[in-house]
């Protein structure tokens, strides 16, 4: 995926190495106005004065694969720790099903397999 969103110039990767030898990549966003706008969207969903049986379950899905997948550009961690129980909330499993855990899960892997753990 990552590869495909370079080759669209929609990011740009740059890859180094930390201390010479654990493999990082930088992700800059191409296309600040598409951020901002998901940022948008995000605030509205999280936001208080929406019940949450009034979210679509489309945004509740949304804010669970973010906060899942760690995209900080997305929702950055204050504001997670600022919206913590509304967060988990509309990431019940019972309205999201089960991509972010399975998400949640292959990022854990793939960092510790990255640390050499």
């Amino acid at each position: 995926m990552e590869r495909r969103l370079e080759a669209d110039r929609v990011i740009r990767a740059e890859r180094h190495r930390l201390l010479g030898f654990i493999p990082v990549t930088r992700v800059t966003v191409r296309q600040a106005l598409a951020v901002r706008r998901i940022r948008d969207h995000l605030a509205a969903v999280m936001s208080e004065k929406r019940p949450i049986s009034q979210v679509d379950p489309h945004d509740a899905a949304l804010v669970a694969l973010v906060v899942a997948g760690d995209l900080r550009i997305a929702m950055p961690r204050g504001e997670r720790s600022r919206r913590k129980r509304r967060i988990a909330e509309l990431s019940a499993r019972d309205r999201v099903g089960p991509a972010p855990a399975a998400l949640r899960r292959v990022i854990q892997r793939q960092r510790s397999a990255a640390a050499g753990g």
